[in-house]
């Protein structure tokens, strides 16, 4: 893991601990809307100047059990995007298919996707040295 990514692992780890602790605090433990947390581990910049980031996704759901109940866990993507006007090809998604209980150690789980992010890092360098996409206006 890079030097720069101990602060992303933590804010995931945090992210996990207080979706454990808003699920902890609801008198119905069953109810677990999905919801998803967005932290950026990387960013590059384009031929044109269009920024292209990369961001680790949290989505918080449930696992239906073979016993009739469910649990509450975490699946992790990572996304890389191109911000760029008129870019052709703006994403690339790399996607777990496991899900983490959030039963499980915060700080062991932040770090799952990291193993994730090889491939996005790769694919937005690639995309930052063809994509000609200009930056978007801010008006």
């Amino acid at each position: 893991m890079p030097e720069t990514w101990p602060a992303s692992v933590h804010s995931i780890a945090e992210a996990i601990r207080d979706r454990r602790s808003y699920i902890a605090s609801r008198k119905d433990r069953y109810f677990l809307s999905d919801s998803k947390v967005e932290q950026p581990v990387g960013a590059f910049i384009g031929l044109a100047g269009a920024e292209i980031g990369v961001n680790i996704r949290a989505t918080f759901t449930r696992r239906y059990l073979p016993t009739g109940g469910e649990e509450p866990v975490v699946q992790f993507s990572v996304i890389a995007r191109c911000a760029g006007f008129g870019c052709v090809d703006p994403e690339h998604t790399v996607a777990s298919a496991e899900k983490h209980p959030l039963a499980a150690d915060a700080d062991e789980t932040g770090k799952a996707p990291f193993l994730l992010t090889g491939d996005a890092l790769k694919w937005a360098q690639a995309h930052a040295e063809t994509c000609r996409a200009m930056p978007r206006p801010t008006n």
